[in-house]
């Protein structure tokens, strides 16, 4: 050893004469048998600033549990060859394996990254391509459909040649974008290069954010000074010295990004799954890592390279193994989910699905059917040569469940005539002397508001403003309820088609149906849930309660008018405009009749005379009540919510000034007498649900469903599960059953289908909540049937053949598009539920027994079945 600790060897080296751009630095080390370094000052000075946050964790993580090559090693074996226990070699040898472990560190770091990001895009692409190839496998019909509307289009001869033009270049795209995606060949190349840019990007981002805080590409200021110290001569040396940084840290990144990308490239690998794929992706990944990335071995090998491996065995076995066991085991999943999507693919491409075999009407719409049906009220109902008003007024006498029934799911002129057009039974006069006797002398009442099923609203002026006092219809009370449930418990008793089970069972479903209208009869109770309605409802607004006293209610008054007279003049407009597209004197006189129903209709419209109506009004009026619909029945709050029971056109309330605008809450709900409230407990238990049905966990959903239900005599609860789950494993996962796209709501229904093939009873929420879905699904119908109007006149103006077939064909495809973002609203929501799950939830539900795998034949059926549109191309599929 020299007098300078130096470790002196005779290592070869290329010789650099002396020149104004070499260092000091450079000059004193070279020679053409040089002293390799100043063992203290070098290890000092360029190895422990060049590290970057990966490496001096790991080194601290080495001197801390002695394990590896550490700078503690290193300082150990210098003063061990300072008193002259070791050789030059040992020392060299040992610096040699600290700075390999070192660089190993950030590489198997950044390759672990790497590998991360890369194989999740890569099963995510793979995945995907594999759904929409399935996708396009088990519709054939509609694409072939499609194809053939496109070629008529093309050969017609009736068209304009640009026209025909644009649908033969139309139908080329299709075919190419069509071959493309059911090119497997195609996809896994996209794949491939997808995952490859991933992983270059990732590694790279990854080792630059490494060097944070290290002065490995930075100019040594004990060399060449500080910078604003340095005389020209250090300066020209420093602006050398910074371009040979600049260009080693140019090819380190590139290293970086290379090595990176080959990490993606090798995805497909995971393909041949389990060990053979896992274990060639391993050894391919281990191979790039020491033969493009590392510097540290310049003269590389293949001794090296194993030399390389075992020199720091601690680190490089444990990250290798951390991720080698995800990579077998998706590998192992690649491989099962490939081989199952091309099966169930080939199962359902020419499988012809029939809606299940059991009845598909709840036990609600049997005793609608049941009750409507029945002598006394079909009588009422057909009995067209009396006035509406006389009409409703025998049915509200006959049974008030017969008036519910008709007004929440029936058609018809009466059906809505009961949604918010009853007749009172009252006058002014009347009314204002029983407000006066409940309240007191501080309303003055001058106008009949609206009249429902149950109540009726005035409008009234106070010293703060105007107000709408509801009191309840004469002839309504608790006692009216209850006596028309005992003549319907009887009409079912003797009812001579059905077994005693079935009467059992429909009559505990009266007494549900009975406690949701006795809530309505109670006004106290209105605006409460009013109250508890708005604090769980953000995108519409609900009626502002005032004050209850002796059963009458005083609240705000609703702006706008309600969405059933809103469809009356949307069907006046288009009834008016197609009669005016037909000319001559019958249609003169249709629609001078229809302009006195407008006439009639706008004066109980008030902001909406200067309305125009359109496809734009009802497409925004049927984007909104979407949202509406997804935030009362789809929205859930693990503290609980209060959902409104009764959502029917007579109950939503349209402000002109938002239709006219966009901006603000378009819709109102009033009559809130007849709420659902979910307690903690039940939506903790639906927001479970929401993950069953996306898992198509059938035994969680049975458990649930069952939970609280009544079950006929002699039926055991594990009977009762076994039988639900066989009928709803058969819907999900048989090659012979149409399956809807399933969320809570079709699950539910489904359930309660066949809950009712066996007379098992839902729990009194669960009954409700369905009834409460069905009311306010006939509304989301009729805004639909508004818009299929305004298609049906579009279609009709088309002078050729060709171009109704193009309104056609546009006209289905928008409703298809139409209905898959619907699906795809409820699917957000249900994801954004999901997110309230806490993190062990959320674990039980990924690692959950019940749930079939994602890659298993059952799982895969359940899903392409919900994306088959079926040979009649039914865009409500």
């Amino acid at each position: 050893m020299s007098e300078n600790n130096t470790v002196v060897t005779t290592k070869k080296v290329k010789y650099i004469p002396a020149s104004p751009l070499r260092s000091a630095y450079q000059t004193k080390n070279f020679a053409m048998t040089r002293t390799d370094i100043n063992v203290d000052e070098f290890y000092r000075r360029e190895k422990r600033k060049n590290n970057g946050l990966i490496e001096k964790l790991y080194n601290s993580i080495k001197n801390l549990t002695g394990l590896g090559t550490g700078t503690n090693k290193v300082e150990q074996v210098i003063k061990d060859y300072k008193d002259k226990k070791v050789s030059s070699k040992d020392v060299n040898s040992v610096m040699h394996k600290y700075q390999t472990s070192q660089e190993n560190s950030a590489q198997l770091l950044g390759d672990a990254v790497s590998v991360s990001a890369a194989g999740l895009t890569f099963y995510t692409l793979n995945k995907s391509s594999k759904y929409i190839n399935a996708a396009l496998g088990v519709n054939k019909p509609f694409v072939d459909h499609l194809n053939d509307s496109l070629k008529k289009l093309t050969n017609d001869t009736q068209a304009e040649p640009e026209t025909r033009k644009f649908y033969k270049r139309l139908a080329k795209t299709l075919e190419k974008t069509i071959g493309t995606l059911k090119s497997n060949k195609k996809m896994l190349v996209f794949s491939a290069v997808a995952a490859a840019l991933t992983g270059g990007f990732s590694k790279y981002f990854t080792l630059k954010f490494n060097r944070a805080g290290s002065d490995e590409f930075k100019v040594d200021t004990k060399i060449y000074g500080q910078k604003n110290r340095r005389n020209a001569y250090q300066k020209n040396l420093a602006k050398a010295s910074k371009k040979e940084l600049n260009k080693e840290r140019r090819k380190t990144n590139f290293k970086n990004f290379a090595s990176g990308t080959i990490n993606g490239l090798m995805m497909p690998l995971l393909g041949l799954g389990g060990l053979i794929g896992g274990g060639l992706y391993i050894i391919g990944n281990s191979l790039n890592r020491y033969f493009i990335a590392n510097k540290t071995d310049k003269n590389k090998s293949l001794s090296g390279y194993v030399n390389n491996l075992t020199n720091d065995i601690c680190t490089t076995g444990l990250v290798t193994a951390a991720l080698a066991i995800p990579i077998v085991k998706k590998g192992n999943y690649i491989k099962k989910f490939n081989q199952n999507i091309e099966k169930v693919t080939r199962k359902l491409a020419d499988a012809d699905l029939t809606p299940p075999d059991f009845k598909t009407v709840t036990a609600y719409k049997e005793l609608e059917n049941l009750l409507l049906n029945s002598p006394n009220i079909k009588s009422i109902i057909n009995s067209t040569d009396i006035p509406i008003p006389e009409q409703i007024a025998k049915l509200t006498k006959e049974n008030i469940f017969a008036v519910k029934f008709k007004q929440i799911s029936g058609d018809g002129e009466l059906a809505r005539a009961l949604k918010d057009k009853c007749p009172p039974t009252r006058t002014i006069e009347e009314a204002q002397k029983y407000i006066d006797k409940a309240l007191g002398k501080k309303y003055e009442v001058y106008k009949l508001l609206g009249v429902g099923t149950v109540a009726e609203t005035y409008l009234a002026k106070s010293k703060d403003g105007e107000v709408c006092i509801k009191i309840l219809k004469e002839g309504i009370s608790k006692e009216k309820i209850l006596a028309d449930k005992e003549k319907f418990v009887n009409f079912i008793k003797n009812a001579a088609d059905k077994t005693s089970d079935e009467k059992d069972f429909l009559i505990r479903n009266i007494d549900d149906l009975a406690e949701g209208i006795l809530k309505e009869v109670d006004l106290k109770n209105e605006m409460d849930a009013a109250m508890n309605l708005a604090k769980n409802t953000n995108v519409a607004n609900v009626v502002k309660p005032i004050e209850v006293k002796n059963n009458v209610y005083v609240m705000q008054k609703a702006k706008g008018i309600s969405l059933a007279s809103f469809i009356d003049m949307n069907d006046l407009y288009l009834r008016k405009e197609a009669w005016e597209k037909l000319g001559g004197r019958e249609a003169q006189e249709s629609i001078k009749k229809i302009e006195q129903e407008m006439e009639a209709l706008k004066q109980r419209m008030p902001g909406f005379d200067n309305i125009k109506f359109d496809k734009k009004d009802t497409d925004f009026l049927l984007n909104e009540y979407r949202k509406v619909f997804i935030e009362q029945f789809h929205k859930i709050n693990k503290n609980g919510k209060t959902i409104h029971g009764d959502i029917h056109p007579g109950n939503i309330f349209i402000d002109p000034e938002v239709l006219r605008t966009r901006k603000g809450k378009l819709f109102t709900l009033i009559d809130t007498g007849n709420v659902i409230n979910m307690n903690v407990e039940q939506s903790m238990h639906a927001l479970n649900l929401t993950k069953y049905v996306k898992q198509g966990n059938v035994t969680d959903i049975v458990e649930y469903v069952l939970k609280g239900a009544k079950l006929p005599a002699g039926m055991s609860e594990k009977e009762a599960a076994e039988k639900v789950s066989a009928e709803l494993k058969k819907c999900f996962f048989d090659d012979k059953t149409k399956l809807q796209a399933m969320n809570t709501d079709n699950v539910l229904t489904l359930a309660e289908n066949i809950m009712q093939k066996y007379k098992i009873i839902p729990n009194n929420t669960q009954l409700n909540l369905n009834k409460s879905r069905i009311s306010a699904g006939e509304s989301l119908t009729s805004l639909r049937a508004a818009i299929m109007q305004f298609d049906a006149i579009d279609i009709l103006n088309k002078k050729t053949n060709a171009g109704k077939i193009a309104k056609t064909t546009e006209t289905g495809l928008k409703l298809l598009a139409e209905q898959r973002l619907y699906a795809a609203m409820i699917a957000k929501q249900e994801k954004e539920n999901l997110k309230q799950l806490s993190p062990a939830l959320r674990m039980k539900h990924k690692h959950n027994p019940n749930a079939p795998k994602t890659n298993s034949e059952d799982y895969l059926t359940y899903k392409l079945k919900q994306l088959m549109l079926g040979k009649d191309f039914n865009v409500e599929n």
